[in-house]
């Protein structure tokens, strides 16, 4: 039901206008003033402008209702023009630039910048976290420096910081007299904010790095969601970077979580820019990581530990998914690892021992697990991590033990891959690795990458059952509750072969590319679980093959972005034996680097050649892909 409009009016007499109450502007006294036994000061004018040359001068009542211009029309203008003049044609928010720079230089401690109107005003002494004051009592303040600053014409505008200091320095002031001189002992006293981010360590390319993240990065993260608009990254985590960057810019104090998602999302998009810019957004992108995580570092050390000041739970788990998009555009997978595991333990610590999540929770939730899950298929369980990692000690800390590798832990439970039974709310929203297949109708899978949860599930339980195949390869010790028998295996094999052939990839634009990713798991599938032999698999590479160059026309025919998939190219490809597979699969990586501007492309066609090099190598023996990467200590990142 929508409010009545108020009407508002500038016609009321004197009095109403004062209470600030209705006025029924009834003459020659209103109604109003009457029943409120209050004289009506009725409806004359109660404010003008008097100029030069009024015939008769202002009573001191009447004086009040009167404002009396204090330079005349023509001082005026030639004070306008006086402004103009003065920064020569300038543009005012170059000038401004320049006097910011300027005073970064270490000189500027020894002279007074100014550019026309414009001035800069210096407050802290050479040592930035100190501030020292060791006058002794014979010198006197500096006349003419005194003096000199009632000569700006200028209205000074002050930096807030500066307020801040001004008051913060009320007490000590307080307790000297007005012409007493300080002590000769050094007074000092420690920087005022340290947890400020002030203009000296602003990001100059924050905004200009934000839209390019926008533009151009977010539409990489869900290739084959059109929707982007409505994705965790323009839904919540890039609005929260703008919030973020315009505290920092307007001097507020920002949590160390907060600005390590500011820092992975600048890292990301100015790493994504090297492509065109070179070395300089190299550096920038190095520079903002390293920033990114210490920040994160901190909030875990500072804030998630400490039982009284709690940051939000979003927040971190913002700045991990961030970090661990930031290691896939980089192909850093070690890094990734770490990140997804730190989020793992995250989450089963402060998230799901929540009963019912929010909404923007459980989109963070599902850009973790898809991230973990496609990349547990190429990040091999044997492959050490680097020990030297920043995040290291994160996961060293004492805490719930994260699910790595991913495995099989309930064989006696028959999984529901046709998915005619309905999760309930609790196991829906604590399988974040989708171990339990079954329908649940509050998954966001296909809204926020477009892909249905069923094809994910599928790929999470062909990497556990990849998995248990080698702990019973590589004789590891049996454990009762979860090491299988061989009948076990084989017939969780028979039923997931069943239901990755029977698959049905779904309409619409991405069509083509749906199929190519099914024959691409179903090769995923007979590596890993069956490891038939490589012949066998040469009519689904062609296939895969043959799909991806359906999509490409089709994506060229109706006037839409290409869209290049890693993990099904790279699966695929690393069976290709013929030069004509091989070297189509080799221009698809170029492609699709030159393209989207990933790394993991660069990566996955740099392993597919040491793979088919290996292969070549040891003719009339069985070398497959995750053998050699497991001898080479290769890792792939996938997206």
């Amino acid at each position: 039901m929508s409010l009545p409009k108020r009407d508002r009016s500038l016609e009321g007499c004197g009095t109403c206008r004062t209470r600030h109450i209705k006025c029924d502007a009834q003459r020659p006294v209103c109604q109003m003033c009457v029943i409120s036994n209050v004289p009506c000061t009725g409806y004359e004018i109660r404010l003008r402008f008097v100029h030069h040359g009024e015939p008769e001068p202002l009573g001191i009542e009447d004086a009040t209702r009167f404002r009396r211009p204090l330079f005349t029309e023509s001082q005026r203008q030639q004070m306008s023009v006086d402004l103009a003049r003065a920064i020569h044609r300038s543009n005012p928010t170059r000038v401004l630039m320049q006097l910011d720079e300027e005073s970064l230089s270490p000189s500027f401690y020894d002279i007074n910048l100014s550019k026309g109107p414009f001035g800069v005003f210096q407050l802290s002494s050479e040592n930035p976290e100190t501030v020292s004051f060791n006058e002794s009592g014979d010198k006197s303040p500096n006349v003419e420096a005194v003096s000199a600053l009632g000569q700006i014409d200028a209205e000074p505008c002050w930096d807030e910081n500066f307020l801040a200091l001004d008051l913060s320095l009320g007490p000590v002031l307080d307790g000297q007299g007005e012409n007493e001189l300080w002590d000769d002992d050094q007074f000092e006293f420690p920087m005022l904010f340290p947890s400020v981010s002030g203009p000296m360590d602003l990001p100059s390319d924050g905004w200009e790095l934000l839209s390019y993240y926008r533009d151009r990065v977010v539409p990489l993260l869900s290739p084959l969601n059109s929707a982007h608009h409505k994705s965790p990254w323009n839904h919540l985590i890039l609005p929260t970077a703008m919030n973020v960057l315009a505290e920092r810019s307007m001097g507020g104090a920002v949590t160390a979580t907060r600005s390590a998602l500011l820092n992975a999302i600048l890292a990301t998009s100015a790493f994504h820019r090297r492509v065109s810019g070179g070395e300089f957004w190299q550096v920038t992108a190095e520079g903002y990581e390293k920033q990114a995580q210490q920040d994160l570092l901190r909030g875990f050390q500072r804030e998630v530990g400490s039982a009284t000041k709690r940051v939000k739970y979003k927040e971190v788990l913002m700045a991990l998914v961030n970090l661990a998009t930031l290691s896939v555009f980089q192909g850093e997978p070690d890094k990734l690892l770490a990140c997804l595991l730190i989020a793992e333990r995250y989450i089963r610590t402060e998230g799901l021992t929540k009963r019912r999540l929010s909404r923007k929770v459980r989109l963070l939730h599902h850009c973790y697990a898809y991230l973990r899950i496609i990349n547990e298929t190429v990040l091999l369980p044997d492959i050490v991590t680097d020990e030297e990692h920043e995040l290291r000690s994160i996961l060293d800390a004492p805490g719930p033990p994260s699910e790595a590798p991913l495995r099989i832990t309930k064989w006696m439970v028959v999984p529901d891959f046709g998915l005619s039974t309905v999760k309930d709310l609790q196991l829906g929203q604590n399988d974040l690795h989708l171990e339990f297949p079954g329908r649940w109708d509050l998954t966001m899978y296909p809204e926020i990458f477009g892909i249905p949860e069923s094809f994910v599930g599928l790929v999470s339980h062909i990497t556990r059952l990849g998995n248990e195949r080698d702990r019973l390869l590589n004789g590891t010790p049996a454990n009762d509750e979860q090491t299988p028998t061989m009948r076990d295996f084989l017939l969780r094999a028979k039923l997931l072969d069943k239901h990755v052939c029977r698959w049905e990839p779904p309409s619409g634009p991405h069509h083509f590319m749906f199929c190519a990713m099914q024959k691409a798991l179903s090769v995923f599938f007979y590596r890993r679980v069956y490891d038939v032999d490589v012949t066998t698999l040469q009519h689904s590479v062609r296939q895969v093959r043959d799909l991806l160059t359906q999509s490409q026309t089709w994506y060229t025919e109706s006037g839409q972005r290409a869209v290049y998939a890693v993990w099904p190219a790279f699966v695929t490809a690393c069976e290709a034996l013929s030069p004509d597979l091989q070297e189509f699969f080799q221009t698809w990586f170029q492609q699709g680097s030159q393209q989207s501007g990933l790394a993991s492309f660069r990566l996955a066609g740099s392993i597919v050649q040491d793979v088919w090099g290996n292969r070549a190598q040891e003719r009339g023996k069985a070398v497959h892909w995750p053998d050699i990467m497991r001898s080479k200590k290769l890792a792939m990142v996938c997206m």
